[in-house]
């Protein structure tokens, strides 16, 4: 099930972000976030690119305690106001500094850059020595992704 905007709502006042994504993944991700900082208890900065809604954005920062820098090329979507957003072409050179992060988020988001060698590069760049990036790639070819790309699109 794929969780959306109800463009009627006012996102300031919604509980909870839009995640753009299955509930399952997103459950698991944050799950695994969450393991990763007990692994690594001193981690204080990270990315989260794309960062879509925010979502993803909202749990490193509220629940797990990071100081994050969101970005995307798109930040139409974007709702969480409480760290900073960058709007990002990920095919090109990444605006931060060498090791800036110890972690670096990407859900979903590699089938969309057209280098994907050239985001990895720059993902390591980005962090730390020792630093950590959790990313998933969709797998297109389950029957879920493909009802939810006739229907939504993506």
């Amino acid at each position: 099930m794929t969780l959306s905007l109800n463009r009627d709502d006012d996102p300031r006042n919604m509980e909870q972000l839009p995640v753009y994504t299955t509930k399952y993944l997103f459950s698991a991700v944050k799950g695994v976030l969450s393991e990763v900082q007990k692994d690594s208890p001193g981690m204080k900065t990270a990315l989260d690119l794309p960062a879509g809604s925010g979502a993803l954005t909202k749990f490193l920062h509220e629940d797990l305690r990071f100081e994050v820098e969101a970005a995307d090329i798109d930040n139409s979507k974007w709702l969480y106001t409480k760290c900073n957003f960058r709007q990002v072409d990920a095919n090109g050179p990444l605006p931060y500094q060498d090791e800036q992060f110890e972690l670096v988020v990407c859900l979903e988001g590699l089938k969309h850059f057209s280098n994907i060698n050239h985001t990895l590069r720059e993902f390591n760049r980005v962090l730390k020595p020792g630093g950590h990036l959790v990313l998933t790639i969709p797998n297109d070819l389950c029957m879920q992704s493909r009802f939810r790309y006739l229907f939504d699109g993506f």
